[in-house]
């Protein structure tokens, strides 16, 4: 597995350009799990219907993927897939459906398998080895679920920090001392791609 973590999906043009050239532009080759379960505390889901019109625009087969129906319903969808979009919203939420639904099971089991992980804002999050910074000021996620684990996926050895912009220069450098693993800055026209040990800021 393969990861793409990202502020804002594939708003950016060269964001969008270089995951494009991650599946040699052949969308039609790379069924995509579609997970929008993030936003599901938001009363305007606009971003979700902007990503999923995009992804279905550019080619691709999108399985929209509800992290509240059954497991084994999940787990099929998320198996049949070479790409996993992980939306954004809450990501307290976001993990503690990930946990319930046991979608964090499949997707440890995948990680070893030839697909990519796209994450945008909650959904890159949450690879990570804990959440606690979606809790970081000034531009903190609610954890109105009183999510008591933040321990992430797992899946990468560090975590990002999306929406950066340099007034939160302050308070990254405070809390990042409170961690034992990287944080990464990204801001909305930034990306991470990670493989195995490697990582690239697009």
């Amino acid at each position: 597995m393969t990861f793409l973590l990202t502020s804002t999906s594939l708003s950016s043009p060269k964001i969008k350009s270089f995951f494009l050239k991650l599946i040699n532009h052949q969308p039609q080759k790379h069924p995509l799990a579609f997970i929008p379960t993030a936003a599901d505390t938001y009363d305007d889901q606009w971003f979700i219907r902007a990503d999923q019109k995009m992804f279905i625009d550019l080619g691709f087969s999108v399985t929209v993927v509800d992290l509240k129906s059954r497991p084994t319903e999940i787990a099929k969808k998320l198996k049949n897939s070479k790409i996993i979009f992980m939306a954004g919203g809450n990501t307290f939420y976001l993990l503690y459906w990930l946990k319930k639904s046991h979608a964090d099971k499949v997707l440890r089991q995948m990680k070893n398998q030839s697909c990519l992980y796209l994450g945008s804002s909650a959904g890159a999050i949450v690879p990570g080895p804990d959440i606690e910074s979606a809790g970081w000021p000034p531009d903190a996620d609610d954890n109105d679920i009183r999510l008591k684990d933040t321990t992430g996926l797992n899946l990468t050895d560090f975590v990002v920090y999306p929406h950066f912009q340099p007034s939160y220069l302050p308070y990254l450098t405070r809390y990042q001392k409170t961690v034992s693993y990287p944080v990464i800055p990204l801001s909305d026209s930034q990306a991470v791609y990670s493989e195995g040990k490697n990582y690239q800021i697009i």
